[in-house]
């Protein structure tokens, strides 16, 4: 997630998410629409959704966005959270759900 740091003023509209997949799977087969940040939030409507190589691993990632001001109100304390995001893979007309994983400092 870009920032991994929360603060409670922040002001940023976003928070990006970068999803991955085992090598051997193409992320341009994950449904957007599926995913779902702590099985609550979706996708901020009309942002574009991209494939990138983030950590620079050389396996794509999927790159999404969250509103910040909801994903902020996850959050009641300081602390570190794990973050979880729930999707599907479809591909030839079969759908496999994965999780994707991260954590987030809140000051």
């Amino acid at each position: 997630m870009d920032p991994n740091v929360l603060s409670p003023t922040s002001k940023g509209k976003y928070i990006t998410g970068y999803v991955g997949l085992p090598a051997g799977f193409n992320v341009s087969f994950i449904d957007p629409s599926s995913l779902r940040l702590n099985d609550a939030i979706p996708l901020v409507p009309g942002t574009r959704v991209t494939i990138g190589d983030h950590d620079s691993d050389g396996i794509p990632d999927l790159i999404v966005k969250f509103d910040r001001q909801i994903v902020k109100t996850l959050f009641t304390k300081p602390g570190n959270y794990t973050l979880h995001i729930p999707g599907n893979y479809v591909r030839s007309g079969n759908t496999v759900p994965f999780e994707a994983f991260d954590s987030v400092y809140v000051r």
